[in-house]
């Protein structure tokens, strides 16, 4: 992601689109996820942010590189 772009996450577990979705990120300061999965970035760097949703015992996670 280029610092300063955001990115709207879509998620669908097992046939259900979930508003209780808990979203999370490894650093805050570089990479901000919102309640509803908005993603923004913060500020480059050359370490890679864990983000993760939660969705009841269902858990999905990857990585963001910001630029």
């Amino acid at each position: 992601m280029k610092n300063g772009k955001t990115l709207q996450l879509n998620l669908t577990i097992n046939g259900v689109t979930g508003k209780n979705v808990k979203y999370t990120t490894s650093n805050k300061k570089i990479v901000k996820v919102t309640a509803t999965g908005k993603l923004k970035a913060l500020k480059k760097s050359s370490k890679k942010v864990k983000v993760t949703a939660k969705f009841g015992n269902q858990k999905i996670s990857f990585k963001v590189k910001t630029k």
